[in-house]
């Protein structure tokens, strides 16, 4: 979303982003482990952002942690609500009040607008505080007062603790709008579908009770994720770390990507990205065959185009066909993106291109260079927009993102040779006739040969006569052998068995 934005609005976007590193769990973590829980926090959070970055994600413009703003943000925060009568105090802590917000917001607002099925079947979550103290069910905690044994705390007016969780969004955003309100507002909040109900609706009723009128106007929720059928979740055993998908993979491959391979199926074969997205190897080797595609595609344009010697042609039919295709296509991407971000139809107009790109390839050797390089560059243009990294976009460019003409040179020569070789001796085979135990065995040295330069990532294409034999460049076969063992080995390794799940666990959230 945020490369997009770049890409389309006059004004570039401020992305930011808020980090809970002080609650609950993680301070049960860090009396596991012996460490502080600020020193667990920052160590999850180092690898949160390693793991970001072999993901080709964006960094945010602005990272906000809670622990830095309490006392500047959070708590001048809560003293506002307080004066405002949207919260009150009690003995383990401050809480908000919904039906005080309600009655005074009146027809401009009500509380969970965002999620009014949930919020009218289902309570807030009490955050290990005592719901008897509350005086609604739907109130929820803005700070909670130390206890005995924690540790970790703040000062503030009506007592030491520190704040609840819904609290730390809104207090925090509203500060960050402050110090950017001379060239960003803050127009659009995401998060996982689960966040709508109870923390985004609490942020809001927060955030407009603060400033008596409307807050952030577009809400963007993604769909939970599933593996093979069901919610991912840590009873079930059915996850999978970052670190631990990309483990798999040979990196130093110049084509392996499976962090591209993860976006391409996030992009185009995971659904909308409001829905629930099914995870699983197949729906992986599926991403990983349709962008071997596009890198065939890349590879072949640039040897295409290293042998074409600037070929300067008078076009004909389909040059014009791969021109006006790369450039409809690149127009219906863009309005995909703009649908909402429809990913799936964004990648079936880039695979168009793709398609029609082969084919031309193979189909025009003698053809001219301009409509080749458009669609190339449109292409790789596309690729970026949405994020994938230099393998995949720079695929087919050499070292340094340039073709070395002499080095290029020399092994398209050595291949061409090679196949033109290959093709005489097969022409000597057919034309035996009846085909004799030489014949024989001529085409099984050609067909040994063929498939032996698939290791090195040549793939030689047939004619029916043996006169006008071809190549083209292809992902390494031995490279996609050991990706496909490796994936095999680490499925045997990682299934479970769901006999052996406790049935109240199959149906947990």
């Amino acid at each position: 979303m945020r490369r997009v934005l770049e890409a389309h609005v006059s004004k570039p976007p401020l992305f930011t982003m808020n980090i809970t590193d002080i609650d609950d769990k993680i301070m049960k973590a860090a009396e596991d482990t012996g460490e502080s829980p600020l020193d667990l926090a920052r160590r999850y959070e180092r690898e949160f952002w390693e793991d970001m970055d072999s993901l080709n994600c964006l960094r945010p413009h602005v990272v906000a942690r809670v622990t830095e703003r309490v006392e500047s943000d959070i708590v001048p925060y809560i003293e506002t609500l307080i004066d405002k009568g949207m919260a009150y105090d009690t003995e383990d802590g401050i809480y908000f009040n919904v039906k005080n917000f309600s009655e005074k917001m009146g027809h401009f607002s009500k509380y969970g607008k965002l999620s009014p099925h949930a919020t009218s079947e289902h309570t807030v979550e009490n955050e290990g505080c005592d719901a008897n103290l509350k005086r609604d069910q739907r109130d929820f905690v803005l700070w909670k007062k130390q206890k005995s044994t924690e540790s970790v705390c703040w000062e503030a007016p009506w007592g030491k603790g520190r704040p609840g969780w819904h609290i730390e969004c809104s207090a925090i955003i509203e500060s960050i709008q402050q110090q950017f309100e001379d060239t960003h507002y803050f127009s659009v909040h995401a998060g996982g579908v689960d966040l709508k109900f109870p923390h985004h609706t609490n942020e809001i009723a927060q955030a407009e009770a603060y400033r008596g009128g409307e807050w952030i106007n577009h809400w963007v929720h993604t769909g939970h994720l599933h593996i093979d059928g069901l919610k991912m979740s840590k009873s079930l055993k059915n996850f999978i770390s970052i670190r631990d998908f990309m483990g798999k993979y040979d990196m130093s491959s110049s084509t392996e990507s499976p962090g591209d391979d993860f976006r391409l199926w996030c992009l185009g074969l995971s659904g909308r990205y409001r829905a629930p997205a099914t995870f699983s190897e197949s729906r992986l080797s599926e991403a990983r065959s349709i962008r071997q595609k596009i890198l065939r595609f890349l590879h072949g344009g640039e040897a295409w185009l290293a042998v074409s010697h600037g070929n300067i042609k008078l076009w004909n039919d389909s040059d014009f066909e791969l021109h006006n295709l790369s450039l409809e296509a690149k127009h219906n991407c863009t309005l995909a993106l703009q649908n909402d971000f429809d990913g799936s139809e964004f990648l079936n107009e880039l695979m168009r291109v793709v398609e029609a790109g082969n084919t031309y390839f193979t189909n025009r050797p003698d053809g001219s260079t301009e409509a080749v390089r458009t669609a190339l560059c449109n292409v790789r243009e596309l690729l970026r927009l949405v994020g994938f990294s230099n393998k995949t976009t720079n695929a087919g460019l050499g070292r340094d993102n340039t073709t070395d003409s002499l080095e290029n040179s020399n092994k398209h020569q050595a291949v061409d040779t090679l196949v033109s070789v290959r093709s005489r001796m097969r022409k000597i085979a057919l034309d035996k006739a009846p085909r004799e135990q030489v014949s024989k065995d001529l085409l099984e040295l050609c067909d040994e040969l063929r498939d032996s330069m698939l290791d090195h990532g040549v793939e030689i294409m047939d004619s029916k006569s043996g006169e006008s034999d071809g190549w083209r460049p292809c992902l390494p076969k031995s490279e996609k052998k050991e990706t496909m063992q490796s994936n095999n080995n680490n499925n045997e390794e990682q299934q479970v068995d769901l006999h052996t799940v406790p049935l109240e666990d199959l149906f947990k959230v």
